[in-house]
């Protein structure tokens, strides 16, 4: 089977339809807790098909601790290509933390023996057989896991910082406007 007939079997059962929301003005993004609503920018309409095939070769949901755990795998596996996609999974490893700090760990740890699919042409990856994209993707390998889950923990850490920012500006902008109604 050809990684575009499995990429269309994905999408029927996804909740993001057939096109995996790539058409979309607002969509909305898990943050810690939160949905947020965030405009459907043209980096991150690149970003998603390749996202959305890691979903389907490593077989982590699109529930909230999915999205963590595929943020953890893409940032294991040195996504930094595209500075969009660590932003986005710095914020699904924020919601992923929050809620299993273990299987972020875990899907992390994975990732460190993986390669995305980041640095590959969409048609050449479409045109390809399952079989032969799942084989380039996990690499058998080993690596130093203390080292990995020290910057796992630094990761996680600084998911949780993004997170805080937006929050702490928010309430920055109301604590101002409140304190300059009462002068």
């Amino acid at each position: 089977m050809l990684v575009k007939e499995k990429l269309q079997e994905y999408y029927a059962i996804s909740p993001f339809g057939e096109d995996g929301d790539i058409n979309k003005d607002i969509i909305l993004l898990y943050a810690g807790p939160y949905l947020i609503p965030m405009p459907n920018s043209n980096v991150r309409r690149e970003a998603i098909p390749y996202h959305d095939l890691h979903h389907m070769f490593t077989g982590y949901s699109n529930s909230r601790i999915g999205e963590g755990e595929v943020g953890a795998w893409e940032l294991g596996s040195n996504c930094w290509q595209r500075p969009i996609t660590v932003l986005l999974n710095l914020g699904g490893l924020s919601t992923g933390f929050l809620y299993s700090p273990r299987r972020m760990c875990k899907a992390f740890l994975r990732g460190c023996r993986s390669r995305n699919l980041y640095s590959l042409p969409l048609n050449k990856i479409y045109t390809s057989k399952v079989t032969e994209i799942a084989s380039y993707m996990f690499v058998d390998g080993s690596n130093d896991n203390n080292r990995l889950i020290n910057y796992f923990g630094l990761f996680g850490y600084f998911s949780l910082a993004v997170l805080a920012i937006p929050f702490l500006l928010v309430w920055g902008w109301l604590y101002a406007k409140i304190n300059n109604k009462a002068m």
